[in-house]
């Protein structure tokens, strides 16, 4: 099977590349394979449709035998960050199959195939569950981290930060629209009690959120307040052509970019708290496709959002700016950065909660399309 020991680090492999063409070929070898190319970047490739990795690639089977070039293509990788696959040599490691490996992650495939392609037909009620999928993910995705503890009950789920430590604490996933009166009553007082946040979900029927409330829904048509939350949603054939701009925007891929992420974060939406763990919440990017963006200001990090895919849905999460830079299209332009790459990534569907009617024009302008 050869040196399957690979040292690797978190910068882009075409480091690591020039290392050992240089020490398998020499300097020489390597500034006559790079004379006139434009050398291939993480970041770039798939806006070029990978004509620069296609040109390096070219030259260097041109200019190298076989067997050298297998040496070297052994030790290097090719755009991944370890962090994004360590996931498959953890899972194939559990399942200690290649067969059954490889069955799962096909059959996986093939769901998501069938459901993107239910996408296109979608009803208003099924964009609405979206929605609230979206922010049933959203939630437990703060569960998933070693300080936190994670906890699916019968009719409902919840989060809350394990003893002694730091986290938000919220009931979602709430499921008790088919329960007899009685039953859904005794489930409604058990969430209560336990004085957290709760996330009842947009499908809510009017019996459980006349039990809740104590109010009998009237579905009564109103003038929309300011302050109301607006939900939002923007299909794969209804995107915008993305605009490149002169901002700084960056993806997280490393845990020492997370930190930063992460702490911006909680300074914009908690006040400084740990909602989101530095270290631990890493996991997100590391194993849970989420994707984590960054819009800098003179180098200084200013606003933030995030991408939580969904199994090919996915929500728009943590858009934000620090207080002091507001009012200058950080927000907009981080936004459409990280919509526009979620759909070349294959998503069909983005969803996203506006907390107010301000939030929502600033996602309209960007292609969302309100669902009430």
């Amino acid at each position: 099977m050869g040196d399957t020991k690979i040292n690797y680090d978190e910068k882009f492999g075409l480091n690591n590349f020039r290392c050992e063409v240089c020490a398998a070929l020499g300097d020489e070898f390597w500034e006559t394979l790079t004379d006139g190319l434009t050398l291939p970047d993480i970041e770039t490739e798939s806006k070029c449709q990978c004509r620069n990795m296609y040109a390096f690639m070219s030259r260097f089977e041109e200019m190298a035998d076989k067997e050298t070039i297998r040496s070297i293509l052994c030790k290097v990788r090719h755009g991944l960050h370890p962090s994004q696959s360590s996931w498959a040599r953890e899972e194939f490691l559990q399942i200690g199959d290649l067969d059954a490996f490889l069955k799962k992650h096909h059959d996986a495939e093939l769901k998501k195939f069938i459901k993107m392609n239910k996408v296109q037909n979608m009803t208003n009620k099924e964009i609405i569950q979206h929605i609230d999928d979206g922010a049933n993910y959203y939630v437990g995705l703060f569960g998933e981290a070693v300080h936190m503890e994670k906890v699916d009950k019968e009719f409902y789920s919840y989060i809350k930060p394990k003893s002694g430590e730091q986290g938000i604490s919220f009931i979602y996933n709430v499921r008790i629209n088919n329960l007899p009166a009685e039953q859904m009553k005794t489930v409604v007082d058990e969430m209560k009690s336990m004085n957290m946040p709760i996330w009842l979900g947009l499908n809510l029927s009017d019996e459980a959120a006349y039990i809740f409330s104590g109010k009998k829904p009237t579905h009564e048509k109103r003038e929309p307040k300011e302050d109301d939350e607006v939900y939002l949603a923007m299909l794969s054939e209804e995107k915008i052509e993305y605009q490149e701009n002169n901002y700084k925007i960056t993806k997280v891929h490393t845990a020492e970019e997370f930190a930063v992420w992460a702490r911006l974060a909680n300074d914009i939406f908690a006040g400084g708290h740990t909602d989101i763990h530095p270290v631990n919440h890493f996991i997100w990017c590391e194993k849970l496709d989420v994707k984590c963006y960054i819009l800098y200001h003179d180098n200084v990090p200013a606003s933030v959002t995030a991408i939580m895919n969904n199994n090919g849905a996915a929500s728009l999460e943590f858009v934000g700016t620090v207080t002091e830079m507001c009012g200058k299209g950080y927000a907009k332009a981080v936004c459409e950065k990280a919509v526009s790459d979620a759909f070349a990534d294959g998503i069909q569907i983005i969803t996203v909660r506006a907390i107010n009617r301000a939030a929502a024009r600033l996602y309209q302008s960007i292609g969302f399309k309100v669902y009430d």
